[in-house]
C-alpha cells in the first residue's frame, strides 16, 4: 500500500481516471449519467482549483482518495483562507482497514500551511471525524455569489466541521464565496 500527495497539475491522467471512478462508485446518485473518459477527466480537473490530491494506492488501484485545497471565505472576523476538504472516499471492499483516517490525515497534515491553519468541510459522518481531532460548528453557511439564493447553504451534508478542534473559530455567518465542496 502506498500513500501519495500530488498537486493536481502533476497527476497522471490514468491516476485521475482511477480516482474519478472511485468517486463515482462512492456517490452513484450524483453521477447517474454515464460519462466518457474525457468527461471524467474534465470533471476531475475542474472540480476544485489548486487542489492537492491524496491517494492510497494498492496493487495499481486507487482504494482511497481525498482532495484538499485553499479556499477564501469571509467570517465575522473578516476574510481568511481555509483548507477545504472534499471527495473523501474509500473503496467499499477496503473499508474497515483505517484507510479513511489515513487519507484524511494526509490532507490534515498540510496544516499549518502559510496563513492557513484550519480545515473547513461538510460530512455525513461526524463521529468519524471527531476521532481525528475535528469538531462540529453551528455557523450559518452561505454563498453570497449565488445570485439566485445567496443565503442558501451551499453544502449538502448535514454536518459542518473544522480541524483542528482546538482552533479559535468565529461565531456568525460563514460565506464560502462560491459553491459548496
Amino acid at each position: 500500500m502506498e500513500a501519495q500527495n500530488l498537486h493536481h497539475s502533476v497527476v497522471p491522467e490514468a491516476l485521475m481516471l482511477k480516482a474519478e471512478y472511485l468517486i463515482r462508485a462512492t456517490w452513484p446518485e450524483a453521477y447517474a449519467e454515464k460519462a466518457t473518459e474525457a468527461e471524467m477527466l474534465n470533471a476531475f480537473k475542474s472540480r476544485t482549483p489548486n487542489k492537492v490530491c491524496h491517494f492510497i494506492i494498492e496493487e495499481d488501484k486507487v482504494i482511497g482518495y481525498a482532495e484538499s485545497f485553499p479556499r477564501k471565505i469571509t467570517t465575522s472576523r473578516g476574510e481568511r483562507t481555509i483548507l477545504g476538504l472534499g471527495a473523501v472516499c474509500v473503496d467499499t471492499a477496503q473499508r474497515g482497514r483505517g484507510l479513511g483516517a489515513l487519507v484524511v490525515t494526509q490532507a490534515f497534515n498540510r496544516l499549518p500551511e502559510g496563513q492557513i491553519d484550519t480545515c473547513l468541510f461538510q460530512t455525513g459522518v461526524p463521529q468519524f471525524y471527531e476521532k481525528l481531532n475535528c469538531r462540529l460548528i453551528n455557523n450559518q453557511i452561505v454563498n453570497s455569489l449565488n445570485q439566485e439564493k445567496p443565503e442558501a447553504n451551499p453544502f449538502w451534508d448535514d454536518y459542518i466541521m473544522i480541524f483542528p478542534k482546538e482552533i479559535s473559530w468565529p461565531e456568525g455567518k460563514i460565506d464560502l464565496l462560491g459553491k459548496g465542496y
